[in-house]
């Protein structure tokens, strides 16, 4: 990709396509075929949203420090592992919209 560029390019722009190509072009956490959500399941992130909401009604207020947080994060654990359960025991299902 560098090599195409003419000489008179500034470094920074080859910085920037070099920290393109690796990040994203040729990385291996976010590889090109993940940039399409196209027949996906769960093409939005309004799931981590809503999760995110229900912790903060958890809470009962917003800003919490640090030990708060760790055992509310701790309880929400808890609970994940037996949702896990549940639907690897198909006792449980999200439910996902037709649209």
């Amino acid at each position: 990709m560098k090599a195409a560029m003419p000489r008179i390019v500034d470094e920074r722009l080859a910085d920037l396509v070099a920290y393109i190509e690796t990040t994203w072009v040729t990385s291996r956490l976010w590889p090109p075929k993940s940039w399409s959500v196209y027949r996906c399941s769960i093409r939005t992130n309004n799931d981590v949203e809503g999760w995110h909401n229900r912790l903060k009604q958890k809470s009962r207020r917003g800003h919490l420090d640090l030990y708060q947080l760790g055992t509310l994060l701790f309880a929400e654990a808890q609970f994940v592992n037996i949702q896990a359960q549940l639907v690897s025991e198909s006792r449980l299902r999200r439910y996902q919209r037709k649209q």
